[in-house]
């Protein structure tokens, strides 16, 4: 696949993604497993990005596209795993939602979702892996050492609530996957200055994913549920004693009552602050791309993508 449109890439990437988990899991899960837990709808941002750098360099020659492919598919297959993760850490064990037996269930699709991405990117050409596998052995080590960070370790302060969620959110959606497409092209200094650029674009992307999560009316925030501190929630106990008391406390309470502290949360002061703080993010990233040394039509479709990316804080300027 060599497109750079990002609309044009999901159709050309969907079937060739689901042929590879088919012939992945064929001997594990049944189709209809594989369609209702591994094919999760997404936007594919990871395997885009990857295939936007590696088309990036200015220099290097491209021939790589078979390696580039599974790439792409061991990288968002390793996104499933972490979404199949997440949602046990942040809903189903949290609420009871699961019997013991589909808890069993979804914990064991996770693993195998884990060995099966390590199976396809460790099935590389030896000579990929010499340009890659120091990166992507990194990334999970980072991504899943913040992840648990986050749950148990000490986030008290805005620095180390900022270095977890780089860590487990924004090194692992951008930098990674900007990185890796500009080593897989052979470009290590674009390589260096994207992966520099992921961190800005990243932090970005998880104080708006956190921003939706409470503003959605039907699904309580994960972070609210389990009383997590993140950009937003930690803004909020710092500007309203309520919030405060409440995530000092922890006390388990209603769904009633976590709505109204999800409103208190959502307050348009509390999430101004925060919105102004990833808008200064964005600017900041924005002007680090016109510097870029890539491809110019790599550059105007990185630029258009982050744009729509990032449309809701754009369109309140």
């Amino acid at each position: 696949m060599t497109s750079l449109d990002y609309r044009k890439f999901i159709r050309e990437f969907e079937p060739v993604y689901k042929r590879y988990c088919l012939k992945q899991f064929r001997n594990v899960l049944t189709a209809t497993e594989i369609n209702r837990y591994i094919l999760r709808k997404g936007n594919r941002l990871r395997p885009y990005l990857i295939q936007l750098t590696y088309h990036g360099s200015i220099t290097s020659k491209k021939n790589n596209d078979n390696v580039l492919l599974s790439l792409q598919c061991s990288y968002e297959l390793l996104h499933t795993y972490a979404k199949l993760s997440d949602d046990l850490v942040d809903f189903y064990i949290p609420q009871n939602r699961l019997t013991n037996k589909e808890l069993s269930r979804r914990i064991l699709l996770a693993d195998i979702c884990l060995l099966k991405a390590n199976q396809g990117f460790f099935s590389l050409p030896s000579s990929s892996l010499q340009l890659l596998q120091k990166s992507w052995l990194e990334m999970q080590d980072r991504t899943w050492s913040g992840q648990y960070n986050e749950i148990f370790g000490q986030v008290k302060d805005l620095q180390s609530i900022t270095h977890i969620a780089i860590n487990k959110s924004a090194l692992y959606t951008f930098s990674y996957p900007f990185s890796l497409g500009a080593q897989l092209g052979r470009d290590n200094n674009l390589s260096k200055k994207l992966f520099a650029l992921g961190k800005k674009l990243g932090l970005a992307y998880q104080i708006q994913n956190d921003i939706r999560s409470f503003n959605n009316r039907e699904v309580i925030s994960e972070d609210l549920i389990n009383y997590r501190l993140n950009i937003v929630t930690y803004t909020a106990c710092q500007h309203n004693p309520l919030v405060k008391q409440a995530f000092s406390s922890q006390k388990k309470t209603s769904k009633k009552d976590l709505r109204v502290l999800g409103k208190l949360i959502a307050s348009n002061e509390n999430l101004e602050i925060v919105k102004n703080k990833a808008r200064e993010i964005i600017n900041s990233a924005r002007r680090d791309i016109i510097n870029l040394p890539i491809r110019p039509e790599v550059k105007g479709e990185l630029v258009a993508h982050i744009h729509r990316i990032f449309y809701e804080f754009q369109s309140e300027k």
